[in-house]
């Protein structure tokens, strides 16, 4: 990854530190719409993007997993709060 390369105004490097926000849709408005534009325009970036695109997706479509109770204790007891 040309992590100088600049396209749209952004770094390489700062798209790709977005990209889980921008997949969730916790970026502004101006701040998606700049890395769409550089997603678009960098190749790269755009084939990356597409990959974690698709993993995220095929993610989501698992089923939940409960924790057994006697894990789920432990983890209660062991963090603060």
């Amino acid at each position: 990854m040309e992590s100088e390369r600049i396209v749209a105004g952004l770094h390489c490097g700062e798209v790709l530190a977005d990209l889980s926000e921008h997949l969730d849709g916790r970026l502004s408005f101006d701040r998606a719409e700049r890395i769409d534009e550089h997603l678009a325009g960098c190749a790269e970036c755009g084939r990356l993007f597409g990959e974690v695109t698709a993993a995220v997706r095929a993610l989501r479509q698992l089923p939940d997993e409960l924790l057994p109770p006697e894990v789920e204790e432990r983890l209660a007891e062991a963090l603060p709060g």
